[in-house]
């Protein structure tokens, strides 16, 4: 009697844990899903930000920096742009 439940309940475990595995047609559509969601990170605006920064960074750093002294010199005039040859030693 006891081997007829044990067999039960390891065929009913056997059975749950065959149905919670994803069969091959959800795995080709959480594939799908997963591709579709990569593609549209990279097409968004951020996406785009973060691959120009790690690709180009030095296009970013040059960028940045001639931003911060076009904003420095328009805030302190030409103060600003002296001091800073000043400090550079020219």
């Amino acid at each position: 009697m006891k081997s007829n439940t044990d067999d039960f309940i390891k065929k009913a475990l056997k059975s749950l844990d065959e149905e919670s595995k994803p069969g091959q047609e959800q795995k080709q559509i959480m594939l799908e899903n997963l591709l579709i969601r990569v593609q549209t990170v990279e097409d968004s605006e951020m996406g785009r930000f973060k691959k120009m920064v790690t690709v180009y960074p030095w296009r970013f750093g040059f960028g940045v920096s001639a931003l911060q002294a076009v904003l420095f010199t328009l805030m302190f005039g030409s103060n600003y742009t002296n001091f800073v040859l000043q400090f550079l030693g020219r």
